[in-house]
């Protein structure tokens, strides 16, 4: 498994890590959260990452991880939903084959619209 945000540069305007305690961009590291070294003196910057999206390639599908952000907005005057900011990933689809085998995911696997969820691809 590859961690998509150490896959891309990083971006130098970017939040260091996406816990916030709904306290939005004033949340600071000093504060803490208990489970994670948050401080910017923290010497493994996994130590701050706690949010991750994980990446596997397949038999049939190649992707590499072209774009990782951390998303601070909120609707105005809007509350956080979270106590974590969101991340996205965009992923290039590198190759992708057809398979007579296919693994659904589990969650497609009684659902009559086929295209609800990930696609397919064998593992």
């Amino acid at each position: 498994l590859l961690d998509a945000a150490r896959q891309v540069p990083p971006a130098t305007d970017m939040v260091p890590f996406t816990i916030h305690k709904f306290q939005g961009l004033g949340f600071a590291a000093s504060q803490g959260d208990g489970t994670v070294e948050l401080s910017t003196s923290a010497t493994d910057k996994d130590a701050q990452h706690i949010d991750w999206v994980l990446v596997r390639n397949g038999v049939d599908m190649q992707v590499m991880p072209i774009g990782y952000q951390v998303i601070t907005d909120r609707a105005p005057n809007g509350p956080y939903l979270s106590d974590h900011f969101p991340v996205s990933v965009m992923l290039a689809v590198l190759q992708s084959t057809s398979a007579k085998e296919t693994v659904w995911h589990e969650s497609q696997a009684k659902s009559e619209t086929p295209s609800d969820g990930p696609q397919r691809s064998r593992l």
